[in-house]
């Protein structure tokens, strides 16, 4: 899954870990918490590239 992984140590507010932790619980598989920031990091980045992508589309 992960090609040469690196070690991130993060400080966030309790009040985004509480979202975190509730996003993770609605997830068929309720992944660990580190597991769930991966996931929403990625989906967050797929989303940006897709944005970028309608917005060069429609130049």
């Amino acid at each position: 899954m992960m090609n040469n992984p690196k070690s991130l140590s993060i400080q966030v507010p309790g009040a985004l870990v509480t979202r975190i932790d509730r996003w993770r619980g609605g997830q068929l598989d309720v992944p660990p918490r580190s597991e769930a920031i991966r996931r929403l990091t990625e989906m967050a980045l797929d989303h940006e590239a897709a944005q970028a992508a309608k917005e060069t589309e429609g130049r």
